[in-house]
């Protein structure tokens, strides 16, 4: 079994002399609650003095810095919870006995060499620590200003020392990039200072062997014009691919020297107030508020205040999910209030939202000057930024209204949520028809200043315009230049607030809706954009496509759910009664998205090196070739596929380790789907075979943390992986040339489904009634008979031009028609180990078929002694399985014998009322395919009853299947249970 999860104890006592005693400060300060901006200065003066007293040398150090400088990604407030963050770093290492160091450099300083990016710093930083202060200590590390140490008990150089070959520990990244930065742990090797160097300067800044840094001081200390023109991270990943490509068998291996870990092993998977579990040891606050990180990081602080003098630690410092949770909504609730407030009036002071923009104007000209770019500047700052902190503070609230209703079940939290969502929406789309009013308004008046100048060229007799004139028309022009960048902005704030919208809403039809009118938006944005932007609007239009085919494809699917478009959209697309016109929409919307990320690659300033992009590229390909052969065009379908999977391994730049490498043994086992069902089984040892490489290899699924969903992931991805390789050697064994064709008369839909003619060009599928596969015809097509390429091609131009909320009437399906695309891949191996389980043990179904009366021959019984594979062939079968179908034979063998025990009982004490179980009263067998659970209900009936009389006749029926191999354990012990109430 998995590994349960356990709260890690804190240590006691805690040794926080040093950095305990500036907690005087904060009991004199601050007794009320709200923030103190005079508390922060003293607690600040306070950890600097006392940093001066603290541990100068040790084999752990650990970093932190904090700068409001006006560089770009910093933070302007950083202080308000930085030196809480800096006081738990500080007594964290004081009670285990390592150095911490705090720097305070603002972004502009020379030793960053003109970085302009604050995330950047932490690289300069650490390779100044290795090469100078922390020159003999065995593990440096960096912890961001956001982020605090939740396990006082954490032992960092066991943690190091636990991977030797590892020389740079991190947590895998939420993003498809390969590490978080926010908390590092360095290892002081050669190796690690040649790494950072040219982390900091770029991989070419310094020639030589891997493990030889002896040139660092000599080497170039300028990096390349475009080497930091992302961010730190992606950065990592271009080195990280730069150091496997340019691999030696004289170099170590990047797998080796660099550790990726669960997301939560020295991070948090965000949002923490979500997914933090008991035992995580680390609290990285990523992209939350500041008010959101400096209470809770006051409240861990106020708790080891608490403690510092023989008290109890609380657990994770008093910061479980629970408190997160709790402080989110209500500091993301009041924010949402006091922005949605000001917001409203605003623009109850001006009358009209358009009255609002141009009284901003005169406002932005007053404060910001009347020059083009600060004009616009201002007005960006008045209009959009306002939005946009109200948008962020709402996602945040809505995070934790979603979380909310998914652990109680209120509905309430879900309506909140959409409300909310609606009202930023209708407040942004405002914003932005009030924007196009006004530059209508300023073309107009710009116009009419510009006629009055072309009059008097026209006829020189007229008045000459004054300067005022010349003087107005250019204040007009600059205004309405000021608006049109501000229209931009709400063009984009409305599409990402329409996105939000849709992400929210649980009916389809709404969500819909709100798609039709965010792509209506991005057609606008893409209008109004220069060409060096136009890869911005197409990128959000490729997403909102990919996410209608995935509700499309969710809504083909009754067992799926609708409200829910994006859990496990790239999950095996296997099971699901599907409808072809939803089908063929995800089919158009799909085909679209890929067409859009194509398009954005051949586009200027668009970033081919981005991971997100190129893996939101693969999924929509993955996803349409998923599609594809879901409408049975399995020649397209396969050649999709090769293209997805080409494209995912080139993504990967021969980097086998991360979440985007993990993902890559998904696709695989989707491709192996289709090429099943399309009865190609050497392709699909072939995929399976990789797939199982990149599940079982030390890199592949290493980042799942231990215990959660997504560990189970790997684990069912594993099982599905072999349960469908079980399948493909049993359906090459049984049908080595081409997969069964199925006749129309052994569709188990020609019973009790409306007969209709099939529309012309509607694919009719046709299911096999023991495998569950279906194969989809043409109509006049004979059953079974695959598309040709060309065929395939023709009916897609008969549908392809659909409108979105209007689906081609010919291709609408009759209710009940549509069917059951596939059992899924675990279902089916159930099916074939329940069907090898039963044949030694039984006779010939069909032999029986017509006696289900036959009496059970007294001297046949099972000797549970015997092997219980005896006869079955497990050829190709893993261990597990191996053992799952042991345990099915024993158990079967001894329910078996009971059965035909307890039947010969009922036989004799029963002879008399054999007219009442005559077979004509008896109902029909049940088939593997039929079988379901009944929830019988118990009451206190004599056994003169009916009822049991009916469940002592189904209790000899279930003895009777149980010899013929379609005994129904569920089934077998309802009734036995009912049997001894009654």
């Amino acid at each position: 079994g998995l590994c349960s999860s356990v709260e890690k104890v804190q240590p006691w006592p805690i040794k926080v002399e040093r950095t305990g005693y500036c907690c005087t400060k904060m009991s004199v300060l601050r007794s009320d609650g709200a923030y103190n901006a005079s508390e922060v200065q003293h607690l600040h003066f306070c950890l600097q003095d006392q940093g001066k007293l603290m541990i100068r040398s040790g084999s752990v150090s650990i970093v932190t810095f904090s700068s409001s400088g006006s560089g770009d990604f910093s933070i302007p407030d950083i202080k308000e919870f930085a030196v809480y963050q800096r006081a738990l770093i500080s007594a964290y290492a004081e009670n285990n006995g390592y150095v911490h160091k705090h720097v305070e450099l603002q972004v502009d300083d020379p030793n960053f060499q003109g970085a302009t990016d604050a995330r950047w710093l932490k690289v300069k930083l650490l390779l100044d620590a290795l090469t100078d202060w922390a020159q003999h200590t065995e593990f440096v590390m960096w912890i961001d200003a956001d982020a605090v140490i939740l396990d006082y008990g954490l032992d960092l150089l066991s943690l190091g020392r636990r991977h030797p070959q590892a020389d740079l520990l991190a947590s895998a990244d939420i993003r498809m990039g390969l590490i978080n930065t926010g908390v590092l742990l360095l290892r002081n090797t050669p190796w690690m200072r040649r790494f950072l160097h040219q982390w900091w300067y770029g991989p070419h800044s310094m020639p030589g062997s891997a493990d030889d840094d002896s040139s660092i001081s000599s080497a170039s200390s300028t990096s390349s014009a475009s080497w930091r023109n992302v961010c730190d991270q992606d950065a990592f990943d271009r080195l990280y691919a730069h150091y496997t490509n340019t691999w030696t068998p004289e170099s170590p291996r990047m797998s080796d020297k660099v550790k990726v870990l669960p997301m939560d092993a020295l991070n948090s998977h965000p949002p923490a107030m979500v997914h933090q579990r008991p035992e995580s040891a680390v609290l990285h606050l990523m992209g939350e508020h500041t008010a959101l990180r400096r209470e809770l990081f006051r409240k861990a602080w106020t708790n080891v205040c608490a403690a510092r003098s023989g008290g109890i630690l609380p657990l994770q410092l008093g910061l479980k999910r629970e408190v997160l949770l709790n402080y989110a909504r209500v500091i993301y609730g009041d924010a949402v209030q006091t922005l949605l407030a000001t917001q409203q009036q605003l623009a109850e002071q001006d009358g009209t939202s358009e009255s609002l923009l141009l009284s901003q104007l005169q406002v932005a000209e007053k404060e910001h000057g009347n020059k083009d770019k600060d004009l616009e500047d201002g007005m960006l700052t008045l209009i959009v930024q306002p939005l946009e902190e109200l948008s962020r503070a709402a996602h945040h609230l809505c995070d934790a209204l979603h979380h909310l209703h998914a652990v109680t079940s209120d509905p309430s939290f879900r309506e909140e949520e959409v409300q909310l969502r609606q009202r930023i929406f209708q407040l942004v789309m405002d914003r932005t028809d009030a924007a196009k009013t006004a530059i209508l308004t300023l073309t107009q008046q710009a116009n009419r200043t510009r006629n009055a100048i072309n009059k008097h060229e026209e006829d020189p007799a007229a008045e000459v315009p004054s300067s005022d004139f010349f003087l107005s028309l250019a204040q007009t022009m600059r205004q309405r230049q000021a608006m049109l960048s501000v229209q931009v902005q709400l063009l984009k704030r409305a599409a990402e607030a329409g996105n939000d919208l849709f992400g929210a809403e649980g009916d389809p039809a709404e969500k819909i809706k709100a798609a039709v009118v965010v792509l209506d938006i991005l057609d606008q944005l893409e209008a109004q954009v220069d060409q060096h932007s136009k890869h911005v609007p197409k990128h959000m239009q490729a997403l909102m496509h990919q996410s209608l085919g995935v509700l499309q494809h969710a809504l083909s699917s009754s067992r799926r759910d609708p409200t829910d478009a994006d859990a496990d959209a790239a999950a095996p697309m296997l099971a699901g009664e599907l409808s072809a016109a939803h089908l063929r929409e995800a089919y158009k919307h799909l085909k679209t998205s890929v067409a859009l990320f194509e398009a954005i690659e051949k586009l200027p300033n668009a970033s081919s090196e981005d991971s997100s992009t190129l893996m939101e590229a693969s999924r929509s390909l993955q996803l349409l070739a998923g599609v594809t052969c879901s409408l049975g065009r399995y020649v397209e379908g396969t050649r999709r596929w090769d293209e997805a999977l080409s494209h995912a391994r080139r993504s990967l730049k021969g980097i086998e380790i991360g979440v985007r490498y993990d993902n890559l043994a998904v696709a695989l086992y989707n491709a192996a789907v289709c090429h099943y069902t399309a009865g190609d089984a050497s392709a699909v040892e072939e995929l399976l075979s990789e797939a199982l490489t990149i599940i079982e290899g030390s890199a592949g699924g290493s980042t799942a943390e231990e215990g959660t969903e997504q560990e189970l992931s790997t684990y069912h991805l594993k099982k599905h992986v072999l349960d469908l390789r079980a399948m493909n050697i049993e359906q090459e064994a049984n049908s080595p040339s081409s997969p069964t064709v199925i006749t129309a008369s052994a569709s188990p839909l020609a019973a009790g489904a409306k007969k209709e003619e099939t529309p012309a060009g509607l694919m009719r599928p046709v299911q096999d009634p023991v495998t569950g596969r279906v194969t989809y015809v043409r109509k006049g097509q004979e059953v079974g008979e695959k598309m040709t390429e060309q065929e395939e091609e023709e009916e897609e131009e008969e549908w392809v031009e659909c409108e979105l909320d209007e689906p081609c009437d010919e291709f609408e399906i009759e209710v009940g028609v549509e069917i059951e695309r596939e059992v899924s891949a675990a279902a089916k191996a159930k099916e074939f180990i329940s069907k090898s389980a039963a044949q030694p043990l039984l006779h010939d179904y069909n032999e029986q078929s017509n006696h289900h009366h036959a009496s059970t021959p007294a001297d046949k019984t099972i000797d549970l002694s015997e092997d219980p594979l005896a006869g079955v062939d497990v050829e190709g079968m893993s261990e597990e399985d191996i053992a799952e179908l042991r345990e099915v034979r024993q158990r079967y063998a001894r329910y078996a014998r009971q059965e035909q025990q307890q039947h010969l009982q009922v036989q004799q004490s029963e002879s008399t009322d054999d007219a009442a179980y005559t077979s004509k009263d008896m109902p029909p067998p049940v088939t593997t395919q039929q079988h379901h659970s009944a929830a019988v209900t118990s009451t206190a009936t004599p056994l003169s009853d009916p009822l049991a009389k009916l469940t002592d006749q189904l209790e000899r029926l279930i003895s009777i299947h149980a010899q013929q191999g379609l005994l129904i354990e569920q089934l077998t012990f309802e009734i036995r249970a009912l049997r001894e109430q009654l």
